[in-house]
């Protein structure tokens, strides 16, 4: 369960090719060619690596189950 508006870790391997922090203000929503996206939403994105991913959950998330599409 997370919390809309939080931080949230995407655990695996090849998620990335190599770590790399994105800017800060705004997140980018494209970090190496990675995306991660929530129906027709793109999720902004901290940091990528080959083990993790960690994006922003949008605000305005209703409670729910959701899929999320990654895309390296």
């Amino acid at each position: 369960v997370v919390a809309p508006g939080s931080i949230a870790s995407i655990l695996g391997v090849n998620l990335a090719g190599s770590y790399e922090v994105g800017r800060e203000n705004p997140l980018a929503q494209t970090i190496q060619g990675v995306t991660v996206r929530l129906q027709n939403r793109y999720l902004p994105l901290v940091f990528v690596s080959p083990q993790q991913i960690n994006l922003q959950v949008p605000g305005d998330l209703p409670e729910g189950d959701y899929k999320l599409a990654i895309k390296w």
